[in-house]
């Protein structure tokens, strides 16, 4: 797994590369901490989803790739039960590993529920992909599944269900500080 100090290091030479390229213009502290949850997200994802790489190591007996939707999901359902960790494990962290997309690009840019939706199946079908490729030129042998890619997109929807939640109640709670406020200072 990668290290925090390595991350750490890698954000501080992009920030480094970064004002040297704008001439040491100073960017927003929002901005920066934005691109280092970004940075430390997608170091995640990659350690999660790609890494270890077991270059030219056979592939293991017994993986198999799941290209029908909810073949994966009904197969542990069955053969473990829906009591088993390993079932609710593969739910849970193939949601929750997506929902900060559902929050992060919405922070960076305007976008609305089907850009987040379109973007979130589109990552996802990237590492499905990239994880197939990989397993064909005997790099990995990760399993690739159609059910990790609706999962993943429903933790993106997830994610920005949230964030837009959290920013409705938060434009509530400053409004009515503002209106508090401006009561106590209203003339008698």
């Amino acid at each position: 797994m990668l290290s925090y100090s390595f991350m750490l290091s890698c954000y501080l030479s992009i920030v480094i590369i970064v004002l040297q390229r704008q001439r040491i213009q100073l960017i927003p502290i929002q901005k920066q901490i934005i691109s280092m949850i970004s940075f430390c997200y997608v170091l995640t994802v990659i350690a999660v989803t790609i890494l270890p790489l077991r270059i030219g190591l056979r592939q293991p007996l017994g993986v198999q790739n799941y290209f029908i939707p909810l073949q994966d999901i009904m197969k542990m359902y069955y053969s473990k039960g829906i009591y088993s960790m390993n079932f609710w494990k593969n739910i849970v962290v193939n949601i929750i590993l997506f929902m900060p997309i559902g929050v992060i690009v919405p922070l960076t840019r305007k976008v609305g529920f089907l850009y987040i939706l379109v973007f979130g199946l589109c990552v996802s079908l990237i590492i499905e992909m990239l994880q197939l490729f990989m397993q064909l030129c005997l790099i990995n042998y990760r399993v690739v599944s159609v059910d990790d890619v609706i999962l993943n997109t429903i933790g993106a929807i997830i994610g920005y269900i949230l964030f837009k939640i959290s920013i409705n109640h938060c434009s509530i709670i400053q409004k009515t500080i503002i209106t508090i406020s401006h009561l106590d200072h209203r003339t008698p």
